[in-house]
């Protein structure tokens, strides 16, 4: 405590030979072409084990006491139409919004003081020339090492990078890196359709484990691919090469709680104002495309999912993805889980008249290369309507979220189908 204290003081003093001192000690580290890479991977993995080890059983508090919520509200006030609405359509949306805020309040207090204490500039520094080769800005590196929890909090934080060119290129690029609500997909379909595999490879790994690997690499490298296509379209200003002794470099800092947590209030008052207000709307209109019509007043069932509007649309987009094998049932399921991935399982548990655990336990449920083409589709398309509301919001125009949307459906559904179709040549259909 005392050398922490004697720190604190020495760094207060504005610009005086001991604060300069330390400063520079410390750059001698922080941008040492050695150190200065592992000390940001440690900030960068700190931050990843904050957002699931800390701030993730918070979000599984919330997620249990929403669907508790819903619940008591269907035994306390029956199941008519006006209490689905609330329990099923209003209140989804709006549990939506309470998970996205912990996480939200997290990384703006962590980029905060990321940016008070004077290290931003240093990232800036380490990535610059590397970050330049694929369009984009080197402030953009935190927030996607987040958004391996979340796109939304990672899209929001973008904020801070200077060019607008830059910014864009990564608000469209983000949402391809796997999000921790992609995970469960994954989960499932690997131990349901490729249960048969050897359960370990060379080395001691499991074969799950490669296929999980793949399709984060998968991910990644598509939002690196993409980001490179977009620098030539958007043509950014290139960024000045960084020098490594940068006379203007800020001095460290201690940061401010109280402005980093008015600052992550603020951030998140915006976010509610502004794209809650389009999740809310965006989760109605999903519940009346599975409740409406009225064919039966019993829900959660598969006669009532197949006659319902968004069943209907389900076996309409059944042709268009046929050739990636995927049968009504999985169409449907990607409708419900554009509310929220996580609701994948679920809808397609109901498709098949099964329990959610009941489906890890269906070794055939579906061929190989039809789950290879399921989860790389799911690897790569847009399945969040959260993600196209903050796109919307931060760039201020349905321009650019729909051109997103479309581009990874496309991408997706092309890259669903060279799987499918390898798979089946190679006899795994």
């Amino acid at each position: 405590m005392g050398k922490w204290y004697i720190l604190r003081v020495i760094l207060k003093i504005k610009n005086s030979p001991d604060h300069i001192r330390i400063s520079r000690q410390l750059d001698s580290w922080a941008l040492h072409p050695i150190t200065g890479p592992l000390l940001l991977a440690t900030i960068c993995l700190s931050l990843l084990q904050m957002l699931f080890f800390c701030v993730g059983p918070l979000v599984d508090i919330l997620q249990h006491t929403l669907q508790g919520c819903q619940h008591s509200l269907h035994q306390l006030l029956g199941n008519s139409l006006l209490v689905s609405l609330l329990a099923d359509g209003i209140l989804t949306g709006v549990g939506s919004l309470l998970c996205l805020t912990p996480l939200i309040v997290v990384l703006f207090i962590f980029l905060g003081a990321l940016q008070q204490c004077g290290y931003q500039a240093r990232i800036s520094h380490l990535l610059g020339r590397l970050f330049a080769r694929v369009g984009l800005a080197p402030q953009t590196c935190t927030p996607m090492m987040a958004s391996f929890a979340c796109a939304v909090p990672a899209m929001l934080a973008l904020r801070n990078v200077p060019s607008k060119q830059q910014r864009l290129i990564a608000l469209l690029i983000i949402p391809f890196f796997p999000c921790s609500a992609r995970l469960p997909v994954y989960s499932l379909l690997i131990a349901a359709c490729f249960a048969h595999l050897p359960s370990t490879v060379y080395g001691g790994i499991h074969s799950e484990t490669m296929i999980l690997f793949g399709l984060y690499s998968l991910g990644i490298l598509a939002a690196l691919a993409t980001a490179f296509v977009l620098k030539w379209w958007l043509a950014p200003t290139p960024l000045p090469a960084p020098l490594m002794h940068d006379p203007r470099l800020p001095a460290y800092r201690i940061p401010s709680p109280t402005t980093l947590m008015r600052t992550a209030l603020q951030q998140v008052w915006g976010f509610w104002k502004d794209a809650g207000t389009i999740i809310v709307a965006m989760s109605v209109v999903l519940w009346g495309l599975f409740v409406f019509p009225q064919h039966s007043t019993t829900p959660a069932t598969t006669h009532a999912l197949e006659l319902s509007y968004a069943g209907q649309l389900g076996k309409a987009l059944h042709p268009l993805f046929a050739p990636l094998g995927f049968d009504w049932r999985i169409c449907v399921s990607l409708l419900a889980s554009f509310a929220a991935r996580e609701a994948f399982i679920p809808t397609l548990a109901i498709a098949h008249g099964l329990q959610n655990e009941n489906l890890t336990h269906t070794a055939y449920l579906y061929s190989p290369a039809t789950a290879l083409a399921l989860l790389v589709f799911f690897a790569l398309s847009m399945q969040c309507m959260s993600t196209l509301a903050t796109c919307k919001r931060e760039t201020n125009s349905w321009m650019w979220p729909l051109l997103q949307w479309v581009y990874m459906g496309v991408l997706a559904w092309l890259f669903a189908w060279a799987t499918y179709q390898i798979g089946a040549w190679a006899g795994f259909a």
